[in-house]
């Protein structure tokens, strides 16, 4: 299945990884989410994310480096651009190892892992609202 990018407000995208996940996959998801992001700034604005791979058979460690290698890449745009990033995975081990890497790694914007799409999408309704308090 191709990986989903889909764009539901100004300032929050969700990225859908299902099944077996491709290289392409991988590429295209990262294009768009540059993309997003690239608009949010010159908007002046900051979005959050949601990054569902619940549904998926996970990446290689080819694509696990190659996304490192990214992020590492755009760093600036991701801290300017992104508040904040929620990572939707099914398995419990995923997100215990995620917590553990964020203990030593820490990403350009707030990342934390899910069990399932309404927590993730409940955290960043959170960070949005207290956004707006900021603003007001």
């Amino acid at each position: 299945m191709p990986t989903e990018f889909e764009i539901l407000s100004p300032t929050r995208a969700l990225v859908v990884y299902a099944g077996d996940i491709s290289d392409a996959d991988v590429e295209t998801a990262q294009t768009r989410g540059m993309d997003f992001l690239r608009d949010v700034r010159n908007r002046g604005e900051r979005a959050v994310m949601m990054i569902d791979g619940s549904t998926s058979n996970g990446v290689s460690a080819k694509q696990r480096r190659k996304m490192a290698e990214f992020n590492d890449a755009n760093t600036s745009l991701l801290a300017a651009a992104c508040e904040a990033q929620a990572l939707v995975l099914s398995s419990t081990v995923q997100r215990g190892v995620l917590t553990a890497v964020l203990w030593i790694w820490k990403p350009p914007m707030t990342l934390k892992p899910f069990a399932t799409r309404a927590e993730a999408s409940a955290w960043l309704d959170t960070i949005e609202q207290q956004r707006l308090a900021r603003s007001a």
